[in-house]
């Protein structure tokens, strides 16, 4: 039976692990919260704003009739920074990963803005990509290295022009001091979320003992790495978004 107070703090009496870089992680943390979950904020990876000279060269020389794909926010904010907005092309086709990176490209001030209407990630955008009118002179993906190949892959097969632009780098984030206390302290009642397979790789290997917990993960992607990693209990959100995650964690919670 649910009791009103589970109904109002259905987190409450377990921990979640967040695994966002540190910058991201503070609406889910106060989400985590609201529900009546204890949030630890681990961040699995950090991220560093630079850029490949081709990288650059590349968003600098995207031009009319051109699209883009952002792999993340993390992308829409450095191409902003390399690339004010008023000199981007009118007519640019923005692509957008999840809706999260979509609202946010559309509050910088991006017009034409996509994300995918079935699942989420880059491959998703593939149905959209091929059924643009016109389709676009080249669709430059910006990313940082490692990951993200398999749609362009599929535009090369499509005989769509693209190109990859790194723009920025992720690496392992340290532990952050407190945190391996806190896991032990909620082993019993933790479950992690990991919001990309990079995320998900860093944590484990911070904290191997994770993988006896119970993971929320944005998408079957993820899920098949959290196998491969020992994870027995994997819940798949309905998106890569904070609301997403966290309807999943409180799903989870009620098992």
């Amino acid at each position: 039976m649910t009791t009103a107070n589970e109904g109002s703090r259905p987190l409450e009496g377990r921990a979640v692990l967040v695994t966002r870089p540190a910058r991201d992680a503070s609406k889910l943390m106060r989400a985590v919260e609201a529900a009546g979950g204890v949030p630890i904020c681990q961040p699995g990876i950090e991220v560093l704003p630079t850029a490949s000279p081709e990288g650059r060269a590349l968003v600098s020389a995207i031009g009319t009739g051109e699209a883009i794909v952002l792999t993340s926010r993390n992308a829409l904010e450095r191409a902003l920074e390399l690339r004010p907005l008023e000199s981007w092309p009118d007519d640019l086709t923005v692509f957008a990963v999840g809706e999260t990176t979509k609202a946010a490209a559309e509050q910088a001030g991006f017009v034409n803005v996509r994300a995918p209407t079935v699942g989420t990630g880059a491959m998703a955008l593939l149905p959209q990509l091929r059924d643009l009118d016109p389709p676009p002179k080249r669709v430059v993906m910006l990313a940082a290295p490692g990951g993200q190949t398999d749609l362009l892959k599929a535009l090369d097969a499509e005989t769509i022009p693209s190109a990859l632009a790194f723009i920025y780098e992720r690496r392992p984030a340290a532990r952050v001091p407190g945190v391996a206390a806190a896991i032990r302290k909620h082993a019993a009642t933790l479950i992690v979320i990991a919001s990309s397979s990079a995320i998900l790789d860093a944590v484990t290997s911070l904290f191997p003992d994770l993988t006896t917990c119970p993971l929320v993960v944005p998408s079957d992607r993820v899920a098949l790495r959290a196998r491969a990693l020992g994870y027995e209990r994997t819940r798949v959100a309905a998106g890569p978004d904070d609301d997403a995650l966290l309807a999943a964690a409180i799903a989870s919670a009620r098992e």
